[in-house]
């Protein structure tokens, strides 16, 4: 009798992530844009297929500004059929519209990003202390104040972590990314999972007495289901903290204005004063923004970073 040819598992690899498109806004001349809209459409898919959205103040035939579309036929870029989200299937042409996403779906249009201050670390992590992942080189974020070469002052100084986390393990805490203090001192910088998988951000300030300060996802997640989630903390130097889960606001909360000081750099996957609550599982690279992005600008991020791999 002839065996039964084992079956062989196959992992698909994620699609690498789309590389971003420029926007109509960032064209002095128009006719700057309408060539570079020709240059995607001929290396990227062609137009058929591509998404666009409608831009201009007035509306053409019900169709308003903001609306999204498919394009369904070609002529011209003075004449192609759209068939819009929500609406019937109309032509227009290139001026009223932007490009928005290419049809090969390797480019896409997103806001405007500003580089990270750093970007860098994680891994595999976990069980053991001896496992934990780190973020060798990442600085301790700071509260900067309006620096001469930005496009504008901010109304207030903060910062921007962003990583992105993979675990199935629940029933305990959980720090995936924690700035600690040598010597013994409590005082912490600390993103962690609870027991049952919600997101946490707090900071100790090393007292005794009322030292630990945190703001919670609500309502709660659960974020240890094996899935890739993408987790970002925007900090103010007002104390408002606001957390993002996989591009949607899950929390905020008010700590209070003062950071604890002289915390050790390179952040680790596990509480440091105890050298316990180790994060299982996996870590994307950390990014820290020295400034506040907005929740667009954290789509932005998690879209064009796309997914972790690793080696296993």
């Amino acid at each position: 009798q002839i065996a039964p040819t084992p079956q062989v598992e196959v992992i698909e690899e994620p699609p690498p992530p789309p590389e971003r498109m420029q926007g109509r806004c960032e064209f002095e001349e128009e006719e700057n844009y309408i060539r570079y809209v020709r240059g995607l459409f001929k290396n990227n898919g062609g137009q058929v297929g591509a998404r666009v959205q409608f831009v201009d103040d007035v509306p053409f035939y019900g169709i308003t500004k903001g609306m999204y579309g498919v394009i369904r036929e070609w002529q011209k870029m003075e004449a192609f059929q759209v068939k819009w989200e929500g609406f019937e299937t109309n032509w227009v042409d290139m001026l009223r519209c932007q490009l928005q996403e290419t049809a090969d779906k390797a480019f896409i249009w997103t806001e405007e990003v500003p580089e990270p201050n750093f970007v860098g670390g994680g891994g595999i992590a976990g069980p053991e202390v001896k496992d934990v992942a780190t973020f060798e080189g990442a600085p301790v974020p700071v509260l900067r104040v309006w620096q001469m070469g930005m496009k504008a002052a901010p109304e207030h100084a903060a910062f921007t972590l962003m990583v992105k986390l993979r675990t199935k393990v629940s029933g305990r805490m959980q720090h995936f990314m924690e700035y600690g203090s040598e010597g013994g001192s409590r005082k912490a910088l600390v993103l962690r999972l609870t027991e049952t998988g919600n997101l946490e951000y707090g900071e100790h300030t090393g007292s005794l007495s009322s030292g630990w300060r945190c703001a919670q996802a609500m309502p709660r997640m659960k974020l240890c289901d094996g899935n890739w989630h993408t987790v970002a903390l925007v900090r103010q130097d007002t104390g408002f903290v606001w957390m993002y889960v996989d591009d949607e606001l899950a929390g905020q909360g008010l700590i209070g204005a003062d950071m604890p000081a002289g915390l050790s750099p390179s952040p680790r996957s596990y509480r440091w004063v105890k050298q316990d609550s180790v994060f299982h599982g996996d870590l994307g690279p950390l990014r820290i923004y020295a400034q506040e992005l907005t929740i667009n600008q954290v789509r932005a991020v998690n879209l064009l970073s796309g997914t972790p791999r690793f080696d296993t």
